[in-house]
């Protein structure tokens, strides 16, 4: 009868034939076929395939399979066209098949049909083969009538016969074509994917000094897509084109066996060219990468030495106290690391969004992890502020010296009369600076301050306290704030 190996023979000549005729007299192209393939990626998701074959196409009408396109495909988005404009084709239908072979896939197709059965001696390891019919399976729970007998269990294994013509060894997109002249010809196909995605990482080492900082922009493509890119130029979109919601009631296919990720090394040496894109920033890398499936790789963004940053501490204020909300025991200032992203700071390049983390060495030259923070896509010349954490050696203390409710017969609506002394306290040894922003109700006003403020934007009431070395500065204010 059949031996073990049979359809594995199949499969692999299925798999590496590059461009020859197959199910259905198909011409079959897979990656073997390839010239090139380009990828943008974009940060929701999404990919656009750009796959270049090289194929010995008849004259007329036929059906070409292009095996290996990602599972996550989007059948309605691909095109296929030929690199040569004199020479075009017309495509005149075309096919997605997602029905993979797998065993689970070989019982459901034979069932009510007949395969054969092989089991081994285990005194003898003499082979011995009986016909049987496939009656019902359920999930690998197979039932089999084997001549006058029905089987829960599989005797041995199953031989099948042959591999049906409705399913694929890996995905494939089927397209029937009308070629004018018979040639070797280089074909392209676009497509859009899920399942690759791409998002910016950034490493930063600040100073004993605090006022500058070596920054390292990395990108982590992600791969998920249930395709390998060999040799692939990526491309990055920094944005989100909109997508319409379309409901796909294909499954994701996924193989079977336990799929691992796994993280690449970090490339060396940045190599990504810059540009825009509509309303969008592109973003090029200048050589060729390879991206296996269920990987995530490392890619080097930027590097530069030197950015000039400045620390500040701010205490932000609480607008809900100003309603006769408790006030307070104690409130923590917040640390941020503020820097412009221009080419005075050894930076200008459009910045994509993501997180930075940021370290600094302690007395004996020990990296450590001082804060991270989450920025969104920011512009050239645009300011970054890097929330890091709470500080430990300043500390406030807020008293609510006042609160009068000014009622609506006195007053139309309403209104709020509040004042606040708040105790800042410095443990340093050396004297710090403190931001202190404190939210204004709409239409309300500052009716008395012991210390100069600004209005840093609309309802925003900023004061520049400095607090002396291990001493304490008290802030008071008043405020009218309109109710309703």
């Amino acid at each position: 009868m059949y031996g073990r190996g049979w359809i594995v023979v199949l499969l692999g000549w299925l798999i590496m034939a590059p461009c020859t005729l197959g199910v259905a007299d198909e011409i079959l192209a897979n990656a073997q076929a390839r010239e090139q393939i380009s990828i943008t990626v974009y940060n929701n998701n999404l990919a656009l395939i750009r796959d270049q074959r090289k194929i010995n196409l008849p004259k007329g009408v036929t059906t070409l399979a292009w095996q290996e396109v990602a599972t996550q495909i989007r059948p309605e988005t691909a095109h296929l066209r030929s690199v040569d404009a004199q020479l075009p084709l017309s495509v005149l239908e075309q096919n997605y098949h997602f029905d993979l072979l797998t065993r689970q896939k070989l019982l459901e197709k034979f069932t009510g049909k007949q395969v054969t059965v092989i089991k081994t001696n285990p005194i003898t390891g003499e082979e011995q083969s009986a016909l049987a019919q496939i009656l019902s399976t359920d999930n690998q729970d197979v039932v089999l009538r084997m001549g006058d007998r029905i089987e829960t269990t599989i005797p041995g294994r199953i031989v099948y016969p042959e591999i049906p013509k409705d399913i694929r060894a890996q995905p494939t997109l089927t397209v029937m074509l009308s070629n004018p002249h018979a040639a070797q010809r280089s074909i392209v196909l676009n497509y859009l994917t899920g399942g690759l995605s791409w998002q910016a990482n950034y490493v930063g080492e600040l100073n004993a000094l605090n006022d500058h900082v070596d920054l390292a922009g990395w990108v982590t493509l992600t791969n998920q897509s249930g395709a390998a890119y060999q040799n692939a130029q990526f491309q990055l979109i920094s944005g989100a084109p909109n997508q319409v919601n379309i409901s796909r009631n294909r499954p994701v296919m996924a193989k079977y066996g336990r799929a691992e990720t796994m993280v690449a090394m970090a490339d060396s040496a940045p190599a990504f060219a810059q540009e825009s894109l509509f309303e969008y920033h592109l973003y090029t890398l200048e050589r060729t990468a390879t991206l296996l499936e269920n990987q995530s790789k490392q890619l080097a963004l930027f590097g530069t030495a030197h950015v000039p940053v400045k620390k500040e501490l701010v205490l932000h204020g609480y607008p809900a106290l100003h309603k006769g909300v408790v006030v307070p025991q104690e409130e923590k200032p917040t640390a941020y690391l503020v820097f412009i992203n221009d080419k005075e700071a050894n930076l200008g390049m459009p910045l994509p969004q993501g997180v930075v983390r940021l370290y600094t060495a302690d007395g004996q030259g020990r990296a450590q992890f001082i804060g991270e923070d989450r920025i969104a896509h920011t512009a050239a010349k645009a300011e970054v502020r890097l929330r890091l954490g709470s500080v430990y050696d300043v500390t406030a203390q807020r008293r609510r010296t006042k609160f009068e409710i000014i009622p609506k017969h006195v007053l139309s609506n309403g209104a709020v009369e509040a004042a606040y002394d708040i105790a800042l306290q410095n443990g340093k040894s050396e004297p710090v600076t403190l931001f202190v922003k404190e939210q204004i109700p709409a239409n309300g006003r500052i009716t008395e301050a012991s210390l100069p403020y600004t209005m840093e934007q609309a309802g925003m009431a900023v004061w520049e306290v400095i607090i002396p070395a291990e001493g304490k500065t008290v802030l008071h204010y008043g405020l009218f704030a309109p109710q309703g």
